[in-house]
């Protein structure tokens, strides 16, 4: 651990889906195309804007996902994304997830069962998620509308459109 922050790098696409957890820009009650939502259902991260990720590769095989509106979505690359969550001691943690890079997306998806099957647990007692094998805490959670929510800090020159289907 350093003076600035924790680093931890996840890198499941799997989802073993429990809970929900939005992950939002600090500072900001709209939700925004460069917000990173939590998300039970989804089968991988995905991610809108290259602007996230610090490396990327093609799939081998085009990945695709149905939405619960119908919609389909193809992805056609992959890599690691890396943002910074907030800690419950105003600290940040740098994360790094593997995701997929869909420019369609109205928004970023975190998988919950990503998060999970690498190890993290949310601790309801102190609404924090933490490295299960250490109880270390990772990141903070606040609740909005009965949803957990992430501080994030994103990537600069990101835009800033309101997304109108959530």
């Amino acid at each position: 651990m350093t003076r600035d922050g924790l680093t931890v790098n996840l890198d499941c696409f799997e989802d073993h889906s429990y809970g929900i957890i939005a992950i939002t820009n600090r500072n900001d009650n709209s939700i925004k195309r460069n917000d990173v939502l939590g998300d039970s259902a989804a089968s991988a991260n995905t991610f809108n804007d290259l602007k996230w990720f610090t490396s990327t590769e093609r799939l081998e095989e085009p990945y695709s996902a149905s939405s619960s509106n119908g919609g389909r979505a193809i992805a056609k690359l992959k890599g690691k994304v890396q943002f910074k969550a907030q800690r419950t001691d105003g600290q940040w943690s740098t994360i790094t997830v593997a995701a997929v890079y869909n420019p369609d997306s109205p928004v970023n998806l975190i998988s919950d069962g990503s998060l999970r099957k690498d190890g993290l647990v949310f601790d309801g007692f102190s609404d924090c998620y933490r490295i299960k094998s250490t109880k270390q805490e990772l990141f903070k959670a606040t609740w909005k509308s009965n949803v957990r929510v992430l501080v994030v800090e994103p990537p600069p020159d990101l835009n800033d459109d309101e997304v109108d289907s959530y």
